[in-house]
Parts: C-alpha cells; sequence; structure tokens
C-alpha cells in the first residue's frame, strides 16, 4: 500500500519530505495560495483557511468514494495547517 503502513506516518513523509522538497516551506506556500484566493475571491482568505478548505476537499472527495490518497492528504493538511501557526508563531 504505502512505506510508512498508516496513513499519519505517510502524511508526515510527504508533508517533511517529498511535498516540502518540492514546493518548499508551508507558511509561505499557503500564504501565496491565500493571495491568489483572496484576488479571485475579492475578500481576504488567511493560510490556514486554505489548508482547512483543502482538508474539506479531501473530505468531500472520501465522502464519494473511499481512496487512500484522501485520508493521507487529509492528514497531511491539517499537519500544514500545524505548520503554519508555529511558521508564524516564530515570526
Amino acid at each position: 500500500m504505502f512505506d510508512n503502513q498508516n496513513i499519519l506516518g505517510e502524511a508526515d513523509k510527504l508533508v517533511n519530505g517529498d511535498r516540502q522538497e518540492a514546493y518548499g516551506d508551508a507558511v509561505k506556500s499557503l500564504d501565496r495560495i491565500a493571495k491568489l484566493w483572496s484576488a479571485i475571491l475579492g475578500k481576504d482568505i488567511e493560510g490556514q483557511e486554505v489548508g482547512l478548505c483543502l482538508v474539506a476537499l479531501k473530505i468531500s472527495r472520501e465522502c464519494g468514494k473511499h481512496k487512500m490518497d484522501n485520508l493521507i492528504d487529509g492528514a497531511g493538511y491539517f499537519a500544514l495547517i500545524e505548520k503554519y501557526y508555529k511558521g508564524k508563531e516564530s515570526n
């Protein structure tokens, strides 16, 4: 199925490994997405709200059809929200 044999382990591996290397700092990424969404929607969106909306997307997909990817990505997005808050606290 996947390397770490559990959803949280696989999500951690992605968030702190492959995805971090590919997309860079989570706080900057969520803030960048928030700015884009703010421009599109015409209202202010914050980085943690981006993470929550991405979790909601995965919940919706999981309600439609079970896929491990939905669970792993949902856990990963929650981990990004945690990183976001920790990153904001340290600034």
